[in-house]
């Protein structure tokens, strides 16, 4: 058997971000949006159901967005950030 999960980031700007077990770390992640350090994370198993452990998240703000004139494309120009929960 092996082990399934993912991490759930946020930098120090409160943009979120989810990456495989497998493919980062706490340690060597950096925010994709801003290209900051993790300043939060929290690992969730789903080895043998979905999401055990994954934690809901408190928006700060919200996302901005533009619509093209042209062609009605939503698209997004500033990403939603989250409120950084403390740890226990």
């Amino acid at each position: 058997m092996s082990f399934e999960g993912y991490y759930q980031f946020l930098c120090d700007d409160g943009h979120y971000w989810i990456a495989n077990v497998y493919e980062h770390d706490e340690d060597t992640a950096k925010c994709p949006y801003c290209n900051k350090k993790v300043k939060w994370w929290n690992l969730v198993n789903e080895t043998n159901e979905p999401d055990v452990g994954k934690i809901e998240l408190k928006v700060k703000t919200e996302a901005v967005y533009c619509v093209c004139t042209k062609c009605k494309n939503k698209h997004k120009i500033k990403q939603e950030t989250y409120h950084i929960p403390l740890r226990k």
